[in-house]
C-alpha cells in the first residue's frame, strides 16, 4: 500500500537524492557553517529558498517572454487570418524553402484568393491544438506538483542530512565492509561530477548559443539562449532552438 502510494513520486524523491548529494558539501561551507550547526532547520530553510530561486527566476521569465511573443505573434496574424486576408505574394523564405518550398507557396497563392477555403482548412487544426493546449497543461501542473515534492523533500534532507549520511555509511560498511564504504564515496562522487558536467555543459553551450545569436541579430537572444540551457540536458535538445533561429 505504502508503495502505491509513494510510486509516482520515486522520480521526484530520486531527484531530490540527487540535489542534496550535489550540494551538500557547499551548504555546509556556505550556509550551515556560518548559520550554526545549532540552527539546522532555519539553514535549510535559506539552502531550499535559493534553489528554488535559482530555478523560478529564469523559468519565469522564460514564461513571461513567450506570452509576451505569444500575444505579438496573434496581434501580427489577425489582421491576415480575419479582416485582410493573406498577401497575394508568399514570403520569400517560405518559397525558398527545399523540398517543399513551391508547393507551400501555391497553396499560399491559393488561401490568399479564398479566404473561405483558408478559414476551412486552419478550423481543422482547432480539435487538435486543443487537446494538446490541454495535454501540454496536465504536464506542466504534474511537473509543478512534482517539483513542489522535490523541493519539500530536500528541505528534510538539508535538515537531517548529517543523520543521513551516517546511517547510510553504517549500513553501506554492514553490507559490505570497507568495500561498501568505499562504493558509497564512489557514488556520491560520480553524482556530484555528472551533475557537474550537465549543468557546466547547458551553461556553455546557453552562452556561446547567446552570442551566435547576438552576432546574428536573432530576435529575442536572451530568450532563446534560456531555453538552450535547458534543452541542453536533452538528447538533440539545443539544435532545435539554433536550427530555428537559423
Amino acid at each position: 500500500g505504502c508503495l502505491t502510494v509513494i510510486m509516482p513520486f520515486i522520480g521526484a524523491i530520486l531527484f531530490a537524492f540527487i540535489l542534496w548529494i550535489s550540494t551538500w558539501r557547499m551548504y555546509k561551507r556556505f550556509i550551515l557553517i556560518p548559520i550554526g550547526v545549532n540552527h539546522k532547520t532555519v539553514s535549510a530553510l535559506i539552502a531550499t529558498f535559493i534553489l528554488l530561486l535559482l530555478l523560478i527566476i529564469p523559468t519565469t521569465f522564460l514564461a513571461l517572454t513567450l506570452v509576451d511573443r505569444g500575444d505579438a505573434l496573434i496581434n501580427y496574424l489577425s489582421p491576415y487570418l480575419t479582416t485582410t486576408g493573406l498577401p497575394s505574394k508568399a514570403p520569400e523564405w517560405l518559397s525558398n524553402l527545399p523540398f517543399m518550398g513551391q508547393e507551400f507557396a501555391r497553396m499560399w497563392r491559393r488561401f490568399a484568393t479564398n479566404q473561405a477555403e483558408l478559414n476551412q482548412f486552419l478550423s481543422q487544426f482547432i480539435a487538435p491544438t486543443r487537446e494538446l493546449v490541454i495535454k501540454i497543461s496536465a504536464i506542466f501542473a504534474n511537473g509543478f506538483v512534482q517539483l513542489c515534492f522535490v523541493f519539500f523533500v530536500l528541505f528534510f534532507l538539508f535538515r537531517d542530512g548529517d543523520k543521513l549520511s551516517k546511517m547510510l555509511r553504517i549500513a553501506a560498511e554492514k553490507l559490505g565492509g570497507q568495500l561498501g564504504s568505499t562504493m558509497l564515496h564512489k557514488v556520491s562522487e560520480t553524482v556530484i561530477a555528472v551533475m557537474v558536467g550537465i549543468i557546466g555543459t547547458a551553461v556553455g553551450q546557453a552562452t556561446v548559443a547567446l552570442f551566435g545569436f547576438l552576432i546574428a541579430g536573432v530576435p529575442a537572444p536572451l530568450l532563446l539562449a534560456f531555453a538552450t540551457f535547458f534543452l541542453s540536458m536533452v538528447p538533440i535538445g539545443p539544435p532545435i532552438i539554433w536550427g530555428g533561429a537559423a
